[in-house]
């Protein structure tokens, strides 16, 4: 049987354990590294046009809004595009690879502007998508999106397919998609 004073060693000894866990938690959490965001995109992300880029540009304001626990780079490039065809393909420069080599947690992106000038724009190149994501909390998000799906195939050129519909331009448009999807990260 326990006596008084072994239930006193064993009540120290679990305080004891107890603590040194609590330190090695706290001690694990306050070591763990950086969350990196990555925000890509043309001139609206670099800064251009601001007397303070460094300081004033959207990416610099984020990472003011985040604090310590994140490392946001900006990695915008004036006059950038997302199409591949476009002028100046942000697939093109050197912070394209730059930001992937970095290896992100989390990226923003934001281009498409330079994607509107008139000797950018292609209708056949157009697919009308969005995405909304809304993190309930780590390991569980809630995301409303849609596809417009508009091929670039013109039908003049072969005979329209049964059960598709086409635009006013004669392209074929195979199918919108509207979707809610929800994921939740199991951990054992």
């Amino acid at each position: 049987m326990f006596g008084l004073k072994s239930l006193t060693h064993l009540v120290r000894t679990v305080a004891i354990a107890a603590a040194g866990v609590l330190a090695i938690g706290l001690v694990s959490s306050t070591c763990q590294a950086q969350t990196k965001v990555a925000c890509i995109g043309d001139s609206i992300t670099a800064g251009y046009g601001l007397s303070n880029p460094g300081a004033d540009s959207y990416p610099a304001q984020l990472q003011s809004l985040l604090g310590s626990g994140y490392k946001v780079n900006n990695y915008g490039w004036s006059g950038t595009t997302v199409q591949k065809t476009g002028d100046s393909p942000y697939w093109n420069v050197s912070y394209y690879n730059d930001s992937r080599n970095w290896a992100p947690n989390i990226v923003v992106i934001m281009l498409g502007t330079n994607d509107s000038k008139s000797w950018n724009w292609n209708a056949m190149n157009f697919n009308a998508d969005f995405l909304l994501t809304y993190l309930v909390h780590p390991g569980t998000a809630i995301y409303v999106g849609y596809n417009s799906n508009l091929q670039n195939l013109d039908r003049r050129l072969l005979p329209t397919p049964s059960g598709l519909l086409t635009t006013r331009d004669d392209f074929i448009n195979d199918g919108r998609q509207f979707f809610v999807k929800v994921s939740y990260l199991f951990r054992l």
